[in-house]
């Protein structure tokens, strides 16, 4: 997590937020100033697009 996101921030909810760090989330939201904004069912916290790493989707599933 960049130090921009978290470093205000009470421990409990720092650790919270590293807990999505490394996983493969799908991007909920693009907001007006071009920010990502990540979560599991509703936005949680947004990162610049520069900090983001962007995996291929994989079509060589069935369907």
């Amino acid at each position: 997590m960049p130090d921009w996101l978290i470093h205000d921030l009470p421990e409990p909810e720092v650790a919270e937020l590293r807990r999505f760090e490394g996983r493969s989330l799908p991007v909920l939201h693009i907001d007006a100033y071009g920010y990502l904004w990540f979560g599991e069912n509703s936005p949680r916290f947004c990162l610049r697009p520069a900090e983001v790493l962007v995996e291929p989707i994989d079509s060589s599933g069935p369907g």
